[in-house]
């Protein structure tokens, strides 16, 4: 057998990593998942309940028709956090808010319907006074970023130590 002078061991080891790695990192995203979606429940406005239970995560994609925060964190590590379905559909306007619309005001369009080219417009009929955003998604996720982020970082830091001797 030739020495190699450790290479082989050094090689061994260095594929153990990534493997370990992913494992002992699933649990740091489930957790900041969990607070992420705790927090964004708690500053969600309720008024029945149909908009706070449909904030949720899962791993990979969302339900259709929901409002998405993604975070791919390596090869096969994605998970979705998200807000709304088919009974909550109105996430988006809670989270950003609805334009007013006025009785007999004019909005200006062109020929082919887009808005800001002639002087020709349509009347809107609407008179919703539109709705003051109340956002409840995003900001929980923005609080919850850094310590996930530093989660992550510690799991692999110690993923890292923990299989650096073994093989």
């Amino acid at each position: 057998m030739v020495d190699d002078g450790g290479l082989s061991r050094f090689q061994s080891r260095m594929r153990a990593i990534p493997t370990a790695m992913r494992e002992a990192v699933k649990p740091a995203i489930e957790k900041s998942a969990d607070e992420i979606v705790a927090l964004a429940k708690s500053l969600v406005p309720v008024d029945q309940g149909p908009l706070r239970d449909s904030i949720g995560w899962t791993w990979g994609e969302a339900p259709k028709g929901s409002m998405v925060i993604a975070n791919s964190v390596g090869d096969g590590l994605t998970i979705t956090i998200f807000a709304g379905n088919d009974e909550a559909f109105y996430a988006r306007w809670v989270e950003f808010g609805t334009q007013s619309g006025r009785i007999g005001t004019r909005v200006q369009t062109d020929a082919d319907g887009a808005k800001g080219r002639k002087k020709k417009g349509r009347k809107v009929n609407r008179t919703h006074p539109g709705t003051q955003a109340q956002p409840f998604f995003f900001p929980a996720f923005r609080l919850g970023r850094k310590r996930a982020v530093n989660r992550i970082k510690r799991a692999v830091a110690k993923s890292v130590r923990d299989n650096w001797g073994s093989r």
